[in-house]
């Protein structure tokens, strides 16, 4: 339930608040449970946060931010820009928890589920990415064989441009669901 609520409320602030403000100016790059990252094409994103304060959590910023305010910290369903990726930041996005971004103040964040991510940087998901060439990850992990344990190295494949739920368009940069019907229109 508490899951089907966060689902719509998610989706009540994409369409009805963003799309209708900056209507083909805003696309949607990620999303999860409890977080979107987008690409939004303005003047001064943070004039139109300001515009639009009922829907936001400014705590997390710099007390010398002329957003900065802690009069709505901690509140059930208000935003907050976790990550800062205004102007000059970059977004890579492999796949459904595979995805990797440079924020404004070049911090990279790298997020892979299943590997290890202390080694893997943004240029390799980068290449990952244009250049179709795949990362292999390799790890040591902890394994239990007749009751007693091992230090094993596992070798799994770690980054990779080919995602299993959505049809990477020719630009290598937008995909589509597969089955969508501009999918269909092609063939």
């Amino acid at each position: 339930m508490i899951l089907d609520l966060s689902k719509a409320h998610m989706v009540d602030y994409y369409y009805n608040h963003m799309k209708k403000l900056y209507k083909e100016n805003v696309t949607l790059c990620y999303t999860d449970t409890d977080s979107f990252i987008m690409h939004v094409r303005t003047d001064d994103i943070y004039r139109d946060m300001s515009l639009n304060s009922e829907l936001y959590d400014f705590s997390n910023y710099p007390a010398d931010h002329p957003l900065y305010t802690k009069g709505q910290k901690s509140i059930i369903g208000l935003f907050k820009d976790e990550c800062k990726v205004h102007s000059n930041g970059e977004y890579i996005g492999l796949r459904a928890k595979m995805y990797s971004f440079i924020t404004a103040d070049d911090k990279e964040t790298v997020v892979a589920k299943g590997i290890k991510t202390r080694n893997v940087r943004f240029e390799q998901y980068k290449n990952t990415l244009f250049n179709c060439s795949p990362l292999l990850s390799h790890m040591y992990t902890l394994r239990s064989f007749n009751h007693q344990i091992h230090m094993v190295k596992v070798v799994k494949s770690g980054l990779s441009p080919y995602d299993d739920k959505r049809h990477l368009l020719d630009d290598n940069v937008h995909s589509l669901a597969y089955f969508h019907r501009k999918l269909k229109e092609k063939h």
